[in-house]
């Protein structure tokens, strides 16, 4: 059983079942007729697992070979949000309510959610967008904010016209 080993590992979720297996130094092989059995090597989620390998073979003729055991480390992933933007934007007042939204698609599970959206008066105001997922398995993911600023109108005056009128005073009112 030289250089034969079960090592402890790390290794980051990514949403399949995951295992330990045996290591071999060069050369290294489990002798004729052993086998192995690694007890809950196959896991899925985030935490900690002890792993143990059972060797069985000829125990008439050779000492029991003893158990191996390490430890899994499975850790929270970070989701892939490198296509998902929030970008301001300016608008003129129109009277109506204008918000910000994100672009690109979420990661499968993420959901946004925005505060100070929604504005209809002249202004400037930072828009956040908040994204929940898998909280066991993932990293919090970061916020994004971005600038939503209302200008202000101008009124439209065309059509309008102002024209000099002369008129004899007659004791009423003229417009």
């Amino acid at each position: 059983m030289t250089g034969i080993s079960l090592e402890d590992a790390s290794k980051e979720y990514n949403g399949q079942k995951q295992s330990l297996e045996l290591t071999f130094a060069p050369g290294a092989t489990l002798p004729e007729g052993v086998r192995v059995e690694i007890s809950e090597s196959i896991v899925a989620t985030v935490g900690e697992y002890t792993i143990t390998a059972t060797f069985t073979g000829d125990t008439t003729n050779y000492n029991e070979i003893p158990q191996m055991v390490a430890t899994l480390t499975i850790e929270k992933a970070t989701y892939d949000m490198s296509g998902v933007t929030f970008n301001g934007d300016t608008i003129t007042y129109d009277g109506n309510a204008h918000n910000l939204a994100i672009s690109g698609t979420l990661p499968e599970g993420v959901i946004v959610s925005y505060l100070n959206n929604e504005k209809v008066n002249v202004g400037t105001y930072t828009v956040t967008a908040t994204f929940a997922g898998d909280a066991i398995n993932y990293n919090p993911i970061e916020t994004k904010t971005a600038t939503l600023t209302i200008t202000k109108a101008t009124y439209d005056m065309s059509g309008i016209t102002f024209n000099d009128d002369t008129v004899a005073y007659d004791g009423n009112a003229h417009r």
